[in-house]
């Protein structure tokens, strides 16, 4: 089943996350990915998806970090691991790991900042840029994205969680 705030295509229920139309204990999964940081409250989205999941349950979730703003005017926060950790402090935490490692971030962020410029500047940058990137995803990311990044990681791109309803 998928919920959004707005109505759309493949949409089933139109809710706010703050307030799910459902019973308490009615899902074994909660699925939420990249909406953690364009809700109002956070901790009231978590504690919802605590209510409807069923004891045992699961909360997959991803979230950005170190990201431009996407969404404006709606993209409100950004979590470390230790926010998540906060946020989720009454279940047990499966799984918390960094999407990407520092290096994969910084050119993240030069794709999108370069991707936004105009004129000569932005032309010849994109041409060298470009290329270059997509011969860097090939040969690095795709490894270190792949490996295990660690908590001592200073910054990264977004974060993955699976916690359990206790």
């Amino acid at each position: 089943m998928a919920i959004d705030i707005r109505p759309q295509d493949g949409v089933d229920v139109c809710a706010d996350a703050h307030m799910l139309p459902f019973r308490d204990n009615s899902f074994e999964i909660v699925l939420c990915t990249e909406v953690l940081e364009h809700v109002h409250n956070p901790q009231i989205l978590v504690d919802e998806a605590y209510r409807v999941l069923k004891r045992g349950g699961r909360c997959i979730l991803s979230t950005r970090f170190c990201y431009p703003i996407h969404d404006a005017p709606n993209d409100l926060y950004r979590f470390t691991r230790y926010g998540l950790e906060y946020l989720f402090k009454k279940w047990e935490i499966e799984l918390l790991k960094e999407d990407t490692d520092e290096l994969t971030t910084v050119g993240t962020l030069l794709d999108f900042y370069i991707f936004r410029l105009n004129g000569l500047l932005g032309f010849v940058l994109k041409a060298i840029w470009f290329p270059l990137s997509y011969l860097f995803r090939k040969k690095y990311l795709v490894r270190k994205r792949a490996a295990n990044c660690d908590k001592t990681r200073l910054f990264s791109s977004g974060y993955q969680l699976v916690a359990v309803k206790l």
